[in-house]
């Protein structure tokens, strides 16, 4: 098989996540069932891997009886004279430098402190880990990823990781979150970096297969029949299931419709988020909803209650590109110093603000080959994979197409009052962000389709030969991209003649 790892992508900050529960299948994880969780033997995430039994995953705050994670830097001893040192400085605060002191692990975080908890939620290959990483550095409280609340154990690590919405993701911190941090890349780099990863663990389909692999993550060959059989099945739906996702966060768990984001049901919201499960006729908008009933209103995700997270909208917006840029990455990882300065329970664990600069230098600004640094296993980050500096999968003018369409709508859509929610994204700082960051990624990708060949198209989903059978309408339709009428022309016209 041919091997893709010479070919050429841009040099960006493309994101990665670590954890097993960030990716472990190109749809939908198989669940394990509780008795198998209970009593069966579970391997461990890390490297030496050893196996351990795991209590009941409903319980909150449940004995935790895993490992450490990540291991090591999480049982050093602590520096001398100060509880969690994380940095020096000379009395005037000039020269300041830092080091990794130990942080508390799943069994040690206070049981006396009522935390605020933070859930970094994001597409995959969002570069939530980064973030985590950062928040674990500049508090020293460890975090945890969503799959890994569910089947390790709930505890009461106040940061939490997920995917979700995202087939890819859980709700598996029940009522542990309060505040959400939305992370956000370019499309075009987290689909490739969300694929890549996949392909590290080898396209692992349950929670457990996922783990043998770890190791491999971020080292993985990348094989290029795999590849296109992936990019051809999936990279349509993935586009919009990655405005799917930002449309979530930033209404609070508002249910809408991948495909063309219209509001949705609750019924047939569930079967989106088990894509594998449908057919891809089973889960289009008209077939589930009766366009002669009243269409569906505004209705939101049971989990988003108020009772469960205290604020489904994201409170903070962090740019995965920004974040990973020395020359703009101070500032957004201040964002997020910001944010745990003001999040209750954090004050007397939040480094001293002099600090934050030099621990962004440590982990990423002065970490150039993303190694982990001295004494901090486990913090590898994507930068260790080897050319990824210049790899860059090859897509066609439709995935492009279709990325510039999305991009352009979310920019549309928060750049406006929404008379449909009620809205009013104009005076939302957040949403201001969101359509900077996002017309930056547009032009970006713009420029890519712009210098390429048009005939850089094939013939993949979806196909005009699907056919979809509407729940109240006279007559079928076929599947296509039927909202970018520029799909009709040229090349691909001419592989499709009887598709108008």
């Amino acid at each position: 098989m041919t091997k893709i790892s010479d070919l050429s992508r841009p040099q960006l900050a493309l994101a990665a996540i670590a954890s097993v529960g960030v990716v472990v299948s190109t749809l939908q994880l198989n669940s394990v069932n509780d008795d198998l969780l209970g009593l069966g033997r579970i391997n461990k995430l890390y490297n030496g891997l050893r196996r351990a039994k795991v209590g009941n995953i409903n319980a909150p705050y449940a004995p935790y009886k895993g490992e450490l994670e990540p291991r090591s830097h999480r049982q050093l001893s602590l520096p001398p004279g100060r509880e969690l040192a994380l940095y020096t400085a000379n009395d005037d605060g000039t020269n300041v430098t830092c080091s990794f002191g130990a942080t508390l692990g799943p069994d040690a975080i206070p049981e006396d402190v009522e935390f605020v908890n933070t859930i970094v939620v994001g597409y995959p290959g969002a570069d939530k880990r980064m973030v985590l990483r950062q928040m674990e550095a500049m508090t020293g409280l460890s975090g945890r990823d969503a799959w890994d609340m569910q089947y390790l154990g709930m505890t009461r690590q106040p940061f939490v990781k997920t995917n979700y919405p995202h087939h890819e993701g859980i709700w598996g911190w029940q009522d542990h979150g309060d505040q959400v941090v939305l992370i956000v890349r370019n499309i075009r780099w987290c689909i490739d970096e969300y694929h890549d990863i996949l392909s590290d663990i080898n396209y692992a389909k349950t929670w457990q297969e996922a783990t043998e692999f770890m190791e491999n993550l971020y080292k993985g060959d990348l094989e290029d029949d795999a590849y296109v059989r992936w990019r051809d099945e999936r990279t349509m739906d993935e586009i919009g299931w990655y405005g799917w996702l930002i449309d979530y966060w930033m209404e609070g768990g508002i249910l809408r419709d991948y495909f063309d984001h219209k509001l949705t049901t609750k019924e047939h919201w569930a079967k989106l988020r088990a894509p594998e499960t449908f057919t891809y006729g089973e889960l289009q908008w008209d077939v589930n909803i009766c366009t002669t009933d009243p269409l569906p209103g505004v209705d939101y995700d049971e989990v988003c209650d108020p009772a469960v997270l205290a604020d489904c909208k994201a409170k903070v917006i962090i740019s995965a590109e920004r974040l990973m840029d020395p020359a703009t990455g101070h500032e957004e990882h201040r964002k997020i110093g910001m944010l745990l300065n003001q999040t209750d329970g954090m004050a007397d664990y939040l480094v001293n603000e002099t600090a934050w600069d030099c621990l962004y230098d440590l982990i990423v600004a002065n970490n150039t080959d993303g190694i982990a640094p001295e004494g901090t296993e486990d913090y590898n980050d994507y930068r260790i994979r080897e050319g990824y500096q210049t790899r860059k999968h090859i897509v066609s003018t439709r995935h492009l197409n279709k990325m510039v369409q999305q991009l352009t709508r979310l920019i549309n859509k928060y750049s406006a009052a929404d008379a449909e929610t009620g809205i009013d994204w104009t005076v939302s700082e957040q949403a201001l962000f969101l359509v900077e960051i996002l017309t930056e990624h547009r032009a970006e990708i713009q420029a890519e389709l712009d210098a390429t060949d048009p005939l850089q198209v094939w013939a993949h989903p979806p196909k005009p030969n699907w056919v979809v059978f509407p729940r109240c309408a006279a007559e079928s339709r076929r599947v296509w991209d039927y909202d970018y009428p520029h799909e009709f022309s040229g090349y691909v016209l001419e592989m499709f003649p009887d598709v108008v």
